[in-house]
């Protein structure tokens, strides 16, 4: 029988450093770091359908993304940090970051980084950020991962035996953000 595959698998996005390939570099060097006691792994094609994460970046002409940038702990415990989605051009694509207070510090840091800032959904407010290019998703993870909150949080995880996401919690994480 013929191959019944193309003869080379060449697409639009050829030279494009793919943001997935950075994440997971990063996230291997993550558990490096902290002795593997906080690891991260990106989940390809995971989204929450409620908060529709790509909805906006939706086009039948080309092919939509998602992936999700999750922290693991403590026997399998695991916390969402961020989303991306982007369509088979790459760039721009899409972060929504899931905890309130990274999101808010992270508000207060991008100005000037030629970043946007959208709300969405019809159902209930969603914030996301769009990158345009590679430079600028590297500066802005690199602003995640640099973040008071973020590195309370791994230094959290990598101290306590379980971890929850209580109230008393949250109240002490907004407690050192804002110091």
């Amino acid at each position: 029988m013929e191959s019944l595959w193309p003869k080379n698998f060449d697409c639009d996005c050829k030279g494009i450093s793919f943001p997935e390939k950075i994440l997971n570099e990063q996230a291997n060097i993550l558990g490096s770091l902290t002795e593997n006691k906080v690891t991260a792994h990106l989940l390809f094609g995971y989204f929450d359908p409620y908060i529709k994460i790509y909805k906006q970046f939706y086009d039948p002409q080309n092919y939509d993304c998602a992936s999700t940038f999750r922290l693991y702990y403590e026997k399998n415990n695991f916390s969402d940090v961020f989303s991306i989605s982007h369509d088979s051009r790459i760039y721009p694509l899409k972060i929504h970051i899931y905890n309130r207070f990274l999101k808010d510090e992270i508000k207060s840091e991008v100005n000037g980084m030629n970043i946007k800032e959208y709300g969405q959904d019809d159902i209930m407010s969603v914030d996301y950020f769009v990158v345009d290019n590679k430079e600028i998703f590297i500066d802005f993870i690199k602003l995640i991962f640099n973040s008071k909150f973020l590195r309370f949080y791994i230094y959290y995880l990598m101290e306590e035996e379980f971890p929850l996401e209580t109230e008393a919690f949250n109240k002490r994480i907004d407690n050192n953000v804002s110091k």
